[in-house]
C-alpha cells in the first residue's frame, strides 16, 4: 500500500535540499502577517527561485494550518507543486492537429466550449476547439481506457501563452494540479480538485439552492478550535452541499464578515472523506482572505460597473468585498433545507489506490474521460515527491474571465436536471461574476 500522507518531519527532510533563498528551487517559507479582522489560524509562503520558469514573474506556494510546522511544510508542497505546473524554458512539444495524431490524442470535442454569444463578443480571448487546428501536445495517460492519450499543452501547464490558432480553445488553470507522496495519493487530490471546481462553477452559474451543512454538533475538536478562531475576528460561516451527480462530497462555504473589510467571500473544497472537508475549507478561506484584501489595496484593475473587465482570478473575488454586493448570494439563503455532514458520500480508503480507483470508476460509469500527465521534475522524483495534473475534459471549468465563460458547456445544463433542480437556460444564468478565487 502507497503512504498516504507525510509527517511534518518528512515533509521538511524530503524538501530540505530544495530550499535555499539564494541557489534552491525554493525559498525560505516565511509567516504572513495577520491583518485586522482576520482570523488567528497561521498562513505561510514560499517562493519559488528558478530562472528556468518561462514566466514573467515566478509564482508562490501557500500553507495553512493552525500548527505553524504543518502551514510551513505545506507551503513547501504548493510551492513544488507549482513549479512542476509551470511550463519550464527547455521542454519541447508534438505540434500537431488532433486528426493528425488520430486516437492517440484526446478528442478536442470533449472539452468546454462557450456559447455563440460569447464568442460573439470580441472580449472573449477563446476560441471553439478545433481537431483541425495545429497546437502542442504532451503525452499523458487515459485512466479510462488504459492508454497513453497526447492532451494539448497549454491544458496542462500554467503560464503557457497560445503560440498556434488551435491553442485559443481554452484558458490556463492549474485545476487537477497536486503533488503527494504517491502517484496514487496525487491522482485522488487531483480528480478532487477537478470535481470541486466544476461543482462550484454550476452551482454559481446556475443559481443553486444547495441545501445547508449543520455542523453545529460536529465533535471535530480541530475543526471546532478553527471555528472559534474565524468566530472571534466577527466572521460567519455558512457551509452548503454542493456535491454533484457525480457522488463525491464537495462543500460550499460563505463567509461574511459584516464588518470586515472583504463582507462576503466564497471557498470549496472536494474530499472522498467529508470529515475533512470542514477544516480544509476554513484553512484555504484564511489564506484566500488575505491574497483578496491585498489586491483590494490596490487600485483595481477592473470596472465594477462592467463585468466585462473581469479578467483576472481576484476581479470577482474583490468584487464582493462591497456590502452592496450581499444580494448576489440571495438564492443560497433563501432555501431551508438542510443536512448533516454524515449524509454526505464517502469513498475514502486507508489505500489511496483503492480510493483512485474508485473516483475512476465514477468517471467510466458517467462517460467521462479522465487524462493524467506526470509533471513530476528530477529534483522532485528524488526525494520522493510526485506531481500529476488531471485533465478531465467534460467537467465544467471554472473560469475568471466573464467574457468566457464557457456557457455551452454541456454538464451546465445536465447536472442540475439530474439532481432535481430547475434547469436555467442560457439567459436566466447568474448574472453576477464568479466570487470564487
Amino acid at each position: 500500500m502507497s503512504k498516504t500522507f507525510l509527517s511534518i518531519d518528512d515533509i521538511l527532510t524530503r524538501v530540505a535540499p530544495l530550499v535555499n533563498p539564494r541557489t534552491g528551487i525554493l525559498g525560505t517559507a516565511t509567516e504572513l502577517p495577520r491583518t485586522p479582522g482576520n482570523p488567528a489560524i497561521p498562513v505561510y509562503s514560499t517562493n519559488i527561485h528558478c530562472a528556468e520558469l518561462a514566466m514573467a514573474e515566478s509564482p508562490a506556494g501557500t500553507g495553512v494550518f493552525l500548527e505553524r510546522e504543518w502551514a510551513k511544510a505545506k507551503s513547501y508542497c504548493e510551492a513544488l507543486e507549482r513549479y512542476c505546473n509551470v511550463k519550464h524554458a527547455h521542454q519541447n512539444f508534438i505540434v500537431a492537429t488532433r486528426q493528425e495524431l488520430g486516437i492517440e490524442a484526446v478528442d478536442l470535442e470533449l472539452f468546454p466550449r462557450c456559447s455563440d454569444a460569447e464568442y460573439r463578443n470580441p472580449a472573449n480571448p477563446t476560441t471553439p476547439p478545433s481537431n483541425r487546428q495545429p497546437m502542442r501536445w504532451v503525452e499523458g495517460y487515459s485512466l479510462i481506457s488504459g492508454q497513453p492519450m497526447y492532451v494539448p499543452a497549454i491544458g496542462v501547464y500554467v503560464g503557457m501563452h497560445p503560440e498556434y490558432a488551435g491553442e485559443t480553445f481554452t484558458t490556463s488553470i492549474s485545476t487537477g494540479t497536486a503533488l503527494a507522496a504517491s502517484y496514487e495519493q496525487a491522482i485522488v487530490t487531483g480528480i478532487g480538485e477537478a470535481i470541486e471546481r466544476d461543482a462550484l462553477s454550476i452551482a454559481w452559474w446556475q443559481k443553486l439552492a444547495l441545501p445547508q451543512v449543520d455542523l453545529r454538533e460536529f465533535p471535530d475538536p480541530a475543526f471546532q478550535e478553527r471555528l472559534s478562531r474565524v468566530e472571534a475576528a466577527q466572521i460567519q460561516s455558512y457551509f452548503f452541499d454542493a456535491t454533484t451527480d457525480l457522488g463525491v462530497a464537495t462543500i460550499y462555504a460563505v463567509q461574511v464578515a459584516p464588518h470586515g473589510r472583504l463582507r462576503t467571500m466564497v471557498m470549496s473544497a472536494t474530499r472522498t472523506n467529508p470529515l475533512a472537508l470542514p477544516s480544509k475549507v476554513l484553512d484555504e478561506s484564511a489564506a484566500s482572505r488575505i491574497g483578496i484584501e491585498h489586491s483590494l489595496s490596490q487600485p483595481l484593475p477592473f470596472d465594477p460597473a462592467d463585468y466585462r473587465t473581469f479578467m483576472r482570478l481576484s476581479d470577482g473575488a474583490a468584487y464582493y468585498a462591497d456590502a452592496a454586493t450581499a444580494p448576489a448570494f440571495d438564492f443560497l439563503f433563501e432555501q431551508t433545507r438542510w443536512r448533516t455532514l454524515d449524509q454526505l458520500p464517502r469513498l475514502d480508503h486507508p489505500d489511496p489506490a483503492v480510493e483512485a480507483q474508485r473516483l475512476i470508476d465514477i468517471f467510466r460509469r458517467a462517460g467521462l474521460e479522465l487524462i493524467v500527465v506526470d509533471l513530476t521534475l528530477p529534483a522532485l522524483r528524488e526525494v520522493g515527491l510526485y506531481t500529476i495534473k488531471v485533465v478531465a475534459p467534460q467537467l465544467m471549468p471554472f473560469s475568471c474571465n466573464y467574457n468566457a465563460r464557457f456557457l455551452a458547456t454541456p454538464r451546465l445544463y445536465s447536472v442540475p436536471e439530474r439532481m432535481g433542480y430547475p434547469v436555467l437556460a442560457e439567459a436566466e444564468l447568474n448574472h453576477w461574476p464568479q466570487p470564487f478565487a
